[in-house]
């Protein structure tokens, strides 16, 4: 088993075959309506990608008395080892002089043997050779007469041969030069496909893409230097296809695979940089300037968003939901998950943006945790929640984050990277069955389950050697690796959380641990356990009607969140 396989197995849910099979045959979820579906790419920089985090985890400390003690056993275990070592060389000493003197027995014995065997060998050759004489002597006779009539037959059949190959070579000369006039006739059609620059503001240079949906609004709304196509306003929108058959060296696509399939699921841009100081974005008629290092103010006031005024009814509580999808680390995307996030729009009312970070192994630690955390940032400046058509409120929005298994986890590190950033902190979580610990330590859930269908023992080793990398050993006290093992200080500052997980889950362990530390934190949570429910449950609605009955639950639990948060933070406007 290894990665390629465990991608298989999970990225069944992407398939369109077996998508086709499952809507045909009552398998799989209808998607709640929606006004706005589509894909959005959000401007960064490489270099914050690739950069490591401040990693806060210190090793633990070993006792002074568990160092003396071992110290006193390695003594001892080396005397023993050194007496062990001396009497294996006494033994060995003996039994290689007794074996010297059975070889010289066994010499001798051989040498009487061998004087035998060639005095018998001597006269046979003798015989032998006599008899060969003989015969010798009347088979030149007898080849000498054949030798003269096969000469004669074979100088015919070289003839003819000579003379095919002769022909042979002038037709081969023919096809050559024939096949060298088509070859450059074929040089002149191909296009040029090489594309390496983009036009992006500052320094912008790598795009991460998202989902977007949203229960009100339009398309239209949404700035299109977000959408497809629009990555450069002198060529105008452009469709995906074109822009992969450009030969005017608009955008760069990294396509990395593994297979057959591209886990690059991030777009990087070489070069690129705008030269021109002000910049009008016709979608939200807002004109901003750049100053400094890619630094952007507004130059207008609220007022000026008059085009959100009729949406202001549409998002009252003034809130977005960041999601996170799982498939540890290794696979799936925010398609195998819309039709539990798509009924969580429709039941909160709350548009949402759900990251398609780039996959491991292609992009390890810190990659995919960087990517997630660039998007957060990016939501908490008030002009990019007016890009999405989102209308701008004085309060900031609230953002709530959620996430399901590797998801979970990533969530939990966007918070903590947000309290150690001090920015803005998420107005609530909500983590389906995370990854709390991803050191080798085991669990009772882990050991019970080991051989669960979905996450057995073995791809859970594979899936975090991908992610991981050369910073494996880190996992037993870094806390952006493993969230479990956060400071009180780190988690004194967590907002109200929602935990789920099923109780036949190998990481109901991971969750219950979490639980405790929020709790000993005074922090206020949830902890939802539904039976018989496997890992990965909100993925199989359909099938477990139970499943069903949790995304409802999580939908009314983003409520609560606001709820909460509000009643803590009175509006501005209050």
């Amino acid at each position: 088993m290894d990665v390629n396989f465990v991608r298989d197995v999970w990225d069944l849910l992407e398939d369109k075959v077996v998508n086709f099979w499952a809507k045909n045959l009552g398998f799989s979820q209808k998607l709640a309506p929606l006004k706005i579906n589509m894909d959005i790419f959000i401007p960064t920089t490489n270099s914050t990608i690739n950069k490591l985090p401040e990693l806060t985890g210190v090793p633990p400390e070993k006792d002074e008395n568990e160092i003396n003690n071992k110290e006193i056993d390695d003594e001892e275990d080396n005397k023993d080892k050194k007496d062990k070592k001396k009497n294996k060389k006494k033994q060995e000493d003996k039994e290689n002089e007794e074996d010297k003197e059975e070889n010289k027995k066994d010499k001798k014995k051989d040498k009487k043997k061998d004087k035998k065997k060639n005095k018998e060998d001597e006269e046979d050759k003798e015989e032998k050779d006599k008899k060969k004489e003989k015969k010798k002597d009347k088979k030149k006779n007898k080849d000498d007469d054949e030798d003269k009539e096969e000469d004669k037959e074979e100088d015919k059949k070289e003839k003819k041969k000579d003379n095919k190959k002769d022909k042979k070579k002038n037709k081969n000369n023919n096809n050559i030069n024939n096949n060298e006039n088509e070859k450059e006739g074929n040089e002149r059609d191909l296009p040029n496909v090489t594309v390496t620059d983009v036009e992006l503001p500052g320094e912008f240079n790598y795009l991460i893409r998202c989902k977007y949906i949203s229960p009100f609004g339009t398309p239209e709304l949404v700035d299109s230097k977000l959408k497809w196509g629009a990555l450069n306003p002198k060529t105008g929108p452009r469709k995906p296809e074109d822009i992969e058959n450009s030969s005017d060296g608009l955008l760069a696509l990294k396509k990395e695979s593994v297979g057959k399939k591209l886990r690059r699921k991030s777009i990087a841009f070489v070069g690129g940089g705008s030269n021109s100081n002000d910049k009008i974005d016709r979608d939200t008629k807002r004109k901003t300037k750049k100053s400094g290092k890619g630094k952007r103010h507004s130059s207008l006031d609220l007022e000026d968003f008059s085009i959100f005024n009729e949406l202001q009814e549409e998002n009252p509580q003034n809130a977005i939901i960041l999601h996170i999808h799982g498939g540890g680390w290794v696979s799936q995307s925010p398609d195998s998950h819309l039709g539990y996030i798509a009924d969580w729009a429709a039941t909160t009312g709350f548009p949402i943006l759900s990251v398609e970070y780039t996959l491991s192994p292609e992009l390890p630690f810190p990659g995919p945790l960087n990517e997630c955390y660039e998007v957060y940032k990016w939501l908490t400046d008030p002009e990019n929640i007016a890009r999405l058509g989102i209308p701008i409120k004085l309060d900031p929005i609230k953002i709530l984050v959620t996430g399901d298994s590797a998801g979970g986890n990533m969530t939990l590190c966007v918070t903590l990277r947000a309290i150690q950033d001090n920015i803005q902190i998420p107005a609530g979580l909500i983590v389906s069955y995370p990854v709390t610990n991803l050191s080798p330590s085991g669990s009772i859930g882990r050991l019970i389950f080991s051989n669960d269908p979905i996450l057995n023992y073995q791809t859970m080793n594979i899936v975090l050697d991908c992610y991981l990398g050369d910073n494996a050993e880190k996992a037993g006290y870094e806390s952006l690796i493993s969230p479990c093992f956060a400071t009180d200080e780190q988690l004194k500052d967590f907002p109200n959380v929602v935990i789920i997980a099923g109780d036949v889950d190998p990481l109901i362990d991971d969750s219950t641990i979490l639980f405790q530390r929020l709790c000993d934190n005074n922090i206020r949570t949830k902890f939802r356990i539904y039976r018989a429910l496997p890992h990965g449950f909100l993925n199989l609605p359909t099938q477990l009607p139970k499943a069903y009955q949790a995304i409802r639950d999580v939908g009314f639990d983003f409520k609560w969140l606001i709820d909460e948060y509000d009643k803590a933070n009175p509006s501005v406007l209050s």
